[in-house]
């Protein structure tokens, strides 16, 4: 594939990504199935994001390595979670002591727990360079396929623990997303894949379409760790071959573009906005589905673009890249 195709639609998989951040987080229906159906939706964000970062993934020199994370995930983490903790701090929904500071920003009940996941994981393979270590992937995929199991059925043993780690802040749970991402370019199986005869298709969509209804119509709770929501998110990696006409939506590849902006800053205002707007226009549910989580995002490409205006008035373009905008927006 050539590479700026395969870049576009590598922006395009994490704009499809942020979407289903925006289902996860902003909806909320009475009606079980609506509801059921926008939780599916929204746990496929997280491991599309890592699988993504994972293919990209490449072996750095430390300084080199620890200037890019500090200056690109970082940083921008810290100041705006730190906002987002003062403005939490403002409603009411967290006291203001460095306990709670530390818990909200590291993701210990927030939306902020990827950020620290994503970062150790990046800092384990920068170590003695695992991604050339073919068995340490496939070790790493089945410590994740393990460690799921558990977060899904805790024993009770683990109750105290689950007091200061989450199941989402557990990177033994989020780890073989990233491998899979290794091993997908190292093989290049977005190639192989794709050249594999129509009955592997239809078998990997029929698995995909059976845990999708498996999370809508069993008694389960609808979260990553459920087994058909990990049978899920490794049947949509097993179908990414099949999906290289993304590359094409602009659309999709500049929401991939600020996509870690998004993630960033779509809680709080944009949310809030986009619930006062829905109890303006009393739409059907299904409606709400639909529409909902695209007009959080839509709100928050709004702050985006607002900030970026004021920036560029201000002559502070050079603080962007601090600030989570893609590394090309301050040039």
């Amino acid at each position: 594939m050539d590479a700026r195709i395969q870049s576009q639609l590598f922006y395009a998989l994490r704009g499809s990504a942020i979407i289903s951040v925006a289902y996860a987080h902003s909806l909320s229906f009475s009606n079980e199935i609506l509801q059921r159906i926008a939780a599916t939706i929204g746990i496929i964000g997280v491991p599309i994001f890592l699988f993504c970062s994972g293919f990209y993934h490449k072996h750095l020199p430390w300084r080199i390595f620890t200037e890019k994370l500090t200056t690109g995930i970082a940083l921008p983490w810290l100041i705006w979670g730190t906002l987002a903790f003062g403005l939490s701090h403002l409603l009411g929904a967290v006291d203001f002591r460095l306990s709670s500071f530390l818990a909200f920003i590291v993701g210990h009940g927030t939306w902020l727990y990827y950020i620290p996941v994503y970062l150790l994981i990046r800092i384990l393979f920068n170590i003695g360079n695992w991604g050339n270590n073919f068995v340490f992937l496939l070790t790493m995929i089945v410590v994740t396929l393990a460690s799921v199991m558990v977060s899904f059925t805790p024993p009770r043993y683990l109750a105290v623990v689950g007091e200061y780690l989450t199941p989402w802040q557990n990177p033994l749970n989020w780890v073989g997303y990233f491998s899979l991402g290794i091993l997908f370019k190292k093989y290049d199986l977005l190639f192989t894949i794709k050249r594999l005869n129509k009955g592997w298709h239809f078998v990997v969509f029929t698995i995909f379409a059976l845990s999708v209804l498996g999370l809508i119509y069993t008694d389960l709770k609808v979260n990553y760790w459920n087994p058909f929501g990990v049978i899920m998110n490794f049947a949509i990696i097993a179908l990414i071959p099949f999906l290289t006409g993304l590359h094409k939506s602009g659309m999709m590849v500049i929401l991939g573009r600020y996509s870690y902006l998004i993630y960033l800053l779509h809680m709080q205002i944009a949310i809030a906005a986009a619930n006062i707007i829905y109890r303006l226009i009393h739409v059907p549910d299904v409606i709400v589905l639909i529409s909902k989580p695209l007009v959080v995002i839509a709100v928050t490409m709004l702050i985006i673009c607002g900030l970026k205006f004021v920036l560029a008035k201000l002559r502070l373009g050079g603080v962007c890249e601090y600030m989570g905008f893609p590394s090309d927006v301050s040039k």
